[in-house]
């Protein structure tokens, strides 16, 4: 099991006929001031398999930590990886949508996602403070 991807973006959609799109994928946010709050923010990493001893149910833990390494936000769930045809054996799509979420100071911050207990994706996202242009 591997992430083919891992993207921070301000939206995702299903499309159509098996499509996907995400929205203004990013990995910096500029702001004058903390704290700051970021109105849509979405996390979306693709899980991949051609594995059979991978199929099946696994849990999954992410965790969204501040520059100081303390948790900002937690989730754990479960999802099932089933065969289906494709590049891959089996594919699975985690999306975390986070509507509101305040950054509390400046610096690098980080998605990582665990399964099984494994972490397999590491994201930053750097909150730098913005300064005044110079004319």
């Amino acid at each position: 099991m591997k992430v083919q991807y891992a993207v921070v973006c301000e939206h995702q959609r299903q499309g159509q006929r098996g499509t996907f799109d995400m929205l203004g994928a990013f990995d910096r946010l500029f702001a004058p001031n903390v704290p700051v709050q970021h109105r849509n923010l979405t996390f979306i990493v693709q899980v991949v398999t051609d594995e059979e001893p991978d199929l099946g149910k696994h849990g999954f833990h992410l965790v969204l930590s501040r520059p100081t390494g303390k948790p900002l936000f937690e989730q754990q769930g479960t999802f099932a990886l089933k065969p289906e045809g494709g590049s891959w054996l089996a594919s699975v799509r985690l999306g975390f949508e986070f509507n509101g979420l305040i950054f509390p100071e400046f610096g690098k911050y980080r998605f990582v996602v665990a399964i099984d207990g494994n972490p397999i994706a590491d994201q930053p996202l750097t909150l730098v403070q913005q300064t005044a242009a110079v004319s």
